[in-house]
């Protein structure tokens, strides 16, 4: 398992990222997986709870808006968020753009 990720320059130098959505998009950059799409993709599956304790961020909400925004912004796509049996969503699955 590699301890290390690339991290585009344009990201960095990128002026429409807020520092929380920078933190929660490098954070799951991090994230290894050994999870692939057809087109070459690396699924990555975490909970918000672990994307914001990661991150230093208080509330799950707000992870959620971030990763909304990443969406909108085209640096992530949700594919499937798991639902436990309380029927409450779960874990989600990333894709990184």
């Amino acid at each position: 398992m590699k301890s290390y990720f690339l991290l585009s320059n344009s990201v960095i130098t990128s002026n429409e990222l807020t520092h929380n959505e920078f933190a929660v998009y490098t954070y799951l950059l991090s994230v290894y997986s050994n999870i692939r799409s057809k087109a070459g993709h690396e699924y990555k599956r975490v909970r918000q709870q672990t994307i914001a304790s990661h991150c230093g961020i208080k509330s799950t909400q707000t992870v959620s808006k971030i990763t909304d925004s990443l969406m909108r912004k085209g640096y992530i796509t949700h594919i499937l968020a798991a639902y436990r049996k309380d029927n409450r969503k779960g874990t989600y699955t990333y894709v990184l753009n």
